[in-house]
């Protein structure tokens, strides 16, 4: 099995794998026909990390397949070739590393040839709920907020307008031991809430910490698209140019 890919948004990856190697020290990047996908479990915050690349320059695939990287090293070289031109990955069966070959300016080219590990671990599906709940909320403002929040409470709870109601709203509220905290989104170019078709407010509680370590996507996307449905995961989504990139965190 063998694939190579090429794009020219190198900045874009750099700030995808920056994002990530916060959250996981190696990672396995599937390898489908049309895009490599990232689907695991983040044990250390108790969520799912997903990704699916699609959006290359160039993408050929013989079949599909997978291999480890550690995201470490791999931002190490990309750090060191942000700022080319385009980047192209090549990987064949019989080599035990991902060639990492970029286009720094005509006629210069560097090659990294970064050692991939064999790691076992099986691709997770993210799961698809149909969610009661769909908004759109700029990154820093949200980011902000719960980061501000880990400081009185551990837990957040989420709430959104009932069903029906003229005015849409988003509220957060972290109750902790010495005072709690509320923030409320109302419509406007920062938030929109896109759907909300359940009758109760109440749509679930979950780690403060968790939460603000996935809402730090400043550099993945302007807006991030948050998906509830009471009971279940938050899925917060980011659409990169390179493909959509989400976090889900774990409902208390």
């Amino acid at each position: 099995m063998s694939f190579v890919a090429s794009t020219p948004l190198v900045t874009n990856l750099y700030h995808i794998v920056d994002t990530l190697s916060t959250l996981l020290s190696d990672v396995v990047f599937f390898v489908d026909h049309d895009c490599i996908r990232i689907g695991l479990f983040d044990a250390k915050n108790t969520g799912l990390v997903h990704a699916t690349l699609n959006s290359f320059e160039t993408f050929q695939a013989s079949g599909a397949h997978s291999f480890g990287v550690n995201l470490q090293c791999l931002l190490k070289v990309l750090k060191t070739i942000k700022d080319a031109k385009d980047v192209t990955f090549v990987q064949t069966s019989s080599s035990p590393t991902l060639e990492i070959r970029a286009n720094i300016t005509e006629g210069c080219t560097v090659i990294h040839k970064l050692a991939t590990l064999d790691l076992d671990k099986k691709y997770v599906v993210l799961p698809d709920h149909g969610y009661d709940m769909i908004a759109e909320v700029a990154t820093a403002p949200l980011y902000n907020t719960f980061r501000t929040m880990t400081q009185v409470a551990d837990f957040v709870e989420v709430y959104a307008s009932h069903a029906g109601s003229p005015k849409k709203q988003l509220e957060l509220r972290a109750k902790g031991s010495f005072s709690d905290q509320y923030v409320l989104f109302e419509e406007n170019e920062f938030f929109e809430l896109c759907r909300h078709r359940n009758p109760n407010a109440f749509l679930g509680k979950f780690d403060l910490k968790a939460t603000a370590k996935y809402a730090k996507g400043m550099n993945l996307s302007k807006k991030v698209t948050l998906r509830l449905t009471e009971g279940l995961p938050l899925n917060m989504e980011y659409a990169t140019p390179l493909g959509p990139v989400s976090f889900c965190v774990s409902a208390e």
